[in-house]
């Protein structure tokens, strides 16, 4: 995987959604960040979705609604879901950025399933 380099990170631009952890949050500081809870806090998923295309922001979420939504979408974003059995935040966080840190920037319109174990990405 190549490495991003420092001019390349405040390229990334990401949405969180309301049921991403602070841990994350926090996790991603050096990022372009917008999270749900605080800036589309009445958004529903749908609104979420669109807002993500429009915007070009990488969506990270826990909610496998975002991947059906996906299905009969004709744009889509780019999609992060959290997988991690038990939902520890500390170890969310850490995967998350190393994935920030590590993953190419693009991921354009690729659905990523990201666990402890490694990301699966998929067209």
């Amino acid at each position: 995987m190549p490495r991003l380099s420092p001019k390349s990170l405040s390229k990334l631009r990401f949405l969180l959604d309301e049921n991403v952890p602070r841990k994350v949050r926090d996790a991603l500081t050096d990022y372009d960040v917008v999270w749900v809870g605080h800036d589309l806090p009445t958004c529903s998923d749908i609104e979420i979705y669109k807002k993500a295309v429009a915007s070009k922001r990488i969506l990270i979420t826990l909610d496998r609604d975002f991947v059906q939504l996906r299905i009969f979408q004709k744009n889509k974003p780019a999609i992060v879901l959290l997988r991690f059995n038990p939902q520890r935040p500390e170890i969310m966080a850490r995967v998350v950025k190393d994935f920030a840190l590590n993953f190419s920037n693009d991921l354009k319109d690729k659905l990523v399933i990201l666990s402890a174990s490694g990301a699966l990405v998929y067209p």
